[in-house]
């Protein structure tokens, strides 16, 4: 049991994990700018879950494209964003139990990379004196176990899953469903705008961060939320 878990991520507990697959990297900003150039997409989506076919056609969308930054992830996201492009992509975004096991491994690890922190493993802006975030690719010594790049530091990506400070009680108690409603949506994976030196249970696999579905709406200079895409593997 990770040593440094916080209340909302307890009780610790062995945990099944249906099988899926899920981005190696974040959805990149070239990745975002052709779904916005295929769909013109405007923002005006409310609920990814009536996504469809339909675009809106009076709000902006609060990602905006950065000349010269294709490979870095697409960041100044929202859940909504988020779910749009999956759709499009057919494709979802992933649980917070399919995003801890992509970073953990089998082994149950701390961080992506192990059980000790390493700072120069991650984007951070404390140490490395990173001031945004890096390209996707960055800090491979940091992967994972499955081979998913930056899943502690460069930014919050966001789960499918509604905030429930009791969700693992519920995990543990053998009720596998992803929280079905709430105020915060999931975050994880920790930012390199919040990459104390000081406190690196922030970057910790299981450590569990939330936020308005509309967060990048209301704060323009934010820089640290962006995603990855999943999909639920098919039985034969």
């Amino acid at each position: 049991c990770d040593p440094d878990s916080d209340d909302d991520e307890r009780p610790c507990h062995p945990h099944f994990v249906a099988a899926f697959l899920i981005g190696k990297r974040a959805v990149t900003n070239s990745q975002m700018a052709r779904f916005v150039s295929e769909t013109h997409y405007t923002g005006e989506i409310r609920d990814i879950d009536f996504f469809g076919a339909r675009f809106g056609s009076h709000d902006s969308p609060t990602w905006i494209y950065p000349e010269g930054l294709d490979d870095y992830p697409a960041v100044h996201v929202g859940y909504e964003e988020a779910g749009a492009y999956c759709c499009w992509a057919g494709m979802r975004l992933p649980t917070e139990a399919e995003w801890e096991k992509a970073a953990r491994g089998p082994d149950t690890r701390v961080y992506p990379w192990g059980d000790n922190w390493n700072h120069l493993f991650c984007c951070n802006s404390t140490v490395t004196r990173q001031s945004g975030p890096q390209p996707v690719s960055s800090f491979p010594e940091g992967k994972s176990p499955y081979g998913c790049y930056n899943m502690a530091g460069n930014v919050w990506e966001w789960c499918v899953d509604w905030y429930n400070p009791y969700s693992y009680e519920r995990y543990a108690a053998g009720d596998d469903k992803p929280q079905g409603f709430g105020l915060y949506r999931v975050l994880r994976g920790g930012s390199w705008s919040w990459a104390d030196a000081q406190e690196p249970s922030l970057f910790r696999c299981s450590y569990r961060n939330f936020a308005d579905p509309r967060f990048p709406s209301y704060n323009t200079t934010d820089l640290s939320y962006g995603f990855r895409i999943a999909r639920t593997c098919c039985s034969n």
